[in-house]
């Protein structure tokens, strides 16, 4: 999913990638699919149904939050992901993260509260 900053629009698109997981990240939360060989095309079908592909983003960051969230329970829904990997992903969502460094001199997450995620207070 990316935006275009000007129109805020967003597009989704499948693309090929040689990583798994974006180095731009501060921090990240895995859920295994219950099949192993889940293509990524069941993923995409399921985010395309529930017209996931189409979602406006805040300025904030929240929307993305949001977004996250109600993906991750449609493919728990699909039985693409165990029962209850929603729940376990929403305490993340309260949080806005950053890296700060330790006393060791290595950057590690830091959570700060945060009071809504896309509209939703806690």
């Amino acid at each position: 999913m990316t935006i275009d900053a000007d129109r805020g629009d967003t597009f989704y698109e499948v693309i090929a990638n040689t990583y798994a997981i974006t180095n731009n990240s501060v921090l990240t939360v895995d859920f295994s699919p219950i099949s192993p060989n889940l293509p990524v095309g069941y993923v995409s079908r399921v985010i395309r149904n529930k017209n996931l592909h189409n979602f406006e983003y805040s300025s904030e960051g929240s929307g993305c939050r949001h977004w996250i969230f109600l993906v991750i329970q449609q493919l728990e829904v699909a039985n693409y992901l165990a029962v209850g990997s929603a729940g376990r992903l929403w305490s993340y969502l309260h949080s806005f993260w950053d890296l700060v460094q330790d006393d060791t001199g290595n950057m590690q997450p830091r959570s700060q509260p945060s009071q809504f995620v896309y509209g939703i207070e806690q």
